[in-house]
């Protein structure tokens, strides 16, 4: 099923040589969706479509930190998933103890490992309605920390960034 994407780049300043109804012109993208997930569904039943994703996020490079790779992490419901998506593959899941928990947001970020070959690993953040904070090493496959900030009905973190310059500061 094809689709067509169109936006207007009237947005963008004019310059002064230009009139703004030359660069006003809208431009359209065919695109065709490859994969159709749904991989956030509870006790993995297909029927569920009630579970909500929030949020992705796609990986940053290691090596390069102005390129992604083919990951993204979603959230949604208790659980975070790791796709390939140029494959379409879901490589990891990651479910939280807690049943009640709703992810909300997801961060990457690379850290430098003195002892790590490679040096530069990447840390995947998510939290959501009971405020913890779990951090994910997706390629050890491993969830290696928690942290509950404050337990409240009436509080949840609904968004996560790392400093851009200063990766293990987290917003």
């Amino acid at each position: 099923m094809k689709r067509k994407l169109v936006y207007d780049e009237s947005e963008e300043p004019c310059p002064e040589n230009e009139s703004q109804d030359a660069l006003s012109e809208e431009k359209e993208i065919d695109y065709e969706p490859v994969h159709f997930l749904r991989c956030h569904s509870r006790k993995n039943d297909p029927a569920d479509v009630r579970t909500q994703v929030w949020h992705c996020a796609f990986e940053p490079d290691a090596v390069d930190p102005k390129k992604t790779t083919n990951f993204i992490a979603t959230c949604g419901g208790n659980s975070v998933c790791l796709i390939n998506v140029r494959t379409g593959e879901v490589t990891g899941k990651f479910n939280s103890k807690d049943q009640k928990e709703m992810f909300y947001s997801v961060a990457w970020t690379t850290l430098l490992v003195e002892s790590g070959d490679p040096p530069q690993i990447n840390v995947l953040a998510a939290a959501g309605a009971r405020n913890t904070l779990h951090l994910i090493h997706p390629e050890g496959g491993v969830a290696f920390h928690e942290h509950q900030f404050l337990r409240s009905k009436r509080v949840n973190v609904s968004s996560l960034m790392f400093h851009p310059k200063q990766g293990n500061i987290l917003f």
